[in-house]
Order: structure tokens, then sequence, then C-alpha cells
């Protein structure tokens, strides 16, 4: 990886700190021990860790250089964009810039639903309970307007 798609990846951290997924699932090149010994719980079946990945704090990966598996063979639309010349630098810059600020946005609307800080596992959770708490369709309706966004660009 190019320092380049290394600093994308590190001003990004979509797929890190839980707007993206919920969870990350273990690859065979994984080591579970390895995991474990860097501080981050497995789920229960020991094939998964839940995101935020505890390693992503400040921003920034405390793993980066030493990272799991699964972290280092992903790559999402806007780093393969990038990687393949289809999208300059700093239009990516300026495609995550704008899209932190949405899910910032989505982030606070959501900020008393449960879930933990994942923005997935928040989303189904609302979802699940609009009906019992019709406040949180403002930020069921940011959220699904951000979606196709993390979709298209950063899955």
């Amino acid at each position: 990886m190019s320092d380049e798609s290394q600093a994308l990846c590190q001003i990004c951290g979509f797929c890190c700190d839980g707007t993206l997924f919920g969870d990350a699932r273990l690859t065979d090149a994984d080591s579970a021990a390895a995991i474990a010994a860097a501080g981050v719980a497995l789920s229960g079946d020991g094939e998964k860790f839940l995101q935020p990945c505890p390693a992503y704090r400040d921003g920034k990966c405390g793993l980066y250089g030493a990272r799991f598996q699964v972290c280092r063979v992903y790559r999402c639309r806007l780093l393969s964009d990038f990687e393949t010349g289809e999208l300059p630098f700093e239009a990516a810059r300026e495609r995550i810039a704008t899209t932190r600020a949405a899910v910032a946005d989505v982030r606070h609307e959501m900020r008393m639903v449960p879930g933990g800080e994942s923005l997935c596992l928040k989303a189904l959770y609302a979802v699940m309970r609009t009906l019992e708490a019709p406040n949180r369709t403002t930020a069921l309706l940011k959220y699904a307007s951000l979606r196709p966004v993390l979709d298209k660009h950063f899955k």
C-alpha cells in the first residue's frame, strides 16, 4: 500500500470506527491469540470482533503496522478508486471529509439510542424500536440518507 493510500485509510477509519460494520470477521490468517493479546475481545464464537475496534483511538489505529489480516486485505471502494487512478487524492480526502460530517450528524441524532458506538448497531436497534419511540424517526431518516453514500464509496 502506498503512503497516500495509507494516509487515506488513516484519515477515514469508517471500517474501524463502527460506521460501516458492526463487527469484523477473522480470516484464516488471523491469529485469535494475537488479537486477544492486542486487547481486542473476540465474540462468543471467537470468529469476529465487534466494532468499533478498540485499537482505533483518536482517529488512528494503534496497531496499524501490525494490524490484523482482516484489516489489511479490506479495500473500500474509495481506496480502490484512488489506487486505480479513478479518484484523485484530494477528491478522496474531500469525499471522506464530507461523509465524516454527515456521519457526525447522524451520530449526534443517535446519541441516545443504545447500541454502543457502532453506528450500524445503533441504526439496527433504532429500526427495531421505532414504533416504541417515534422521536428516533429523524435519526433514522438521516441514517437512511447516509447509508447509500457509505455503501457506494466506502464498502
